[in-house]
């Protein structure tokens, strides 16, 4: 991770754990372009708590971010393509799960179209 990172890390909120879904992503600005970049060191349960969270908003169909001034809303196409990488490096006692999400806009599949050769 980056040094630029770490120092740009803001917690989304005191504790995770005993604010509701609701009230984390109350109040923030939709950005019609942006970026959002957020790490932190905190317990499991609270990485617990934020991807659950991602996933309640996954199900209603806008996922909201905020971390001190920064904020984006996305509106997840209703398919998308989801990657989950895994590695561990026991003899460092390290490993590393990575999870994305992407989706296209207009992701309406393509027809098809058949015609006889005469």
């Amino acid at each position: 991770m980056s040094e630029s990172r770490k120092k740009s890390a803001a917690p989304i909120t005191e504790d995770v754990s005993e604010v509701k879904t609701e009230a984390v992503l109350e109040d923030m600005s939709m950005a019609e372009k942006g970026e959002f970049d957020y790490s932190i060191r905190c317990d499991r349960a609270q990485v617990a708590d934020h991807l659950e969270i991602l996933a309640r908003s996954f199900r209603e169909g806008q996922v909201k971010l905020a971390a001190g001034d920064k904020s984006i809303a996305l509106v997840p196409s209703p398919r998308v393509k989801l990657e989950v990488k895994a590695e561990t490096k026991p003899e460092k006692n390290k490993g590393e799960l990575r999870i994305k999400v992407s989706w296209k806009e207009n992701n309406t599949a393509k027809s098809l179209s058949i015609s006889p050769v005469a």
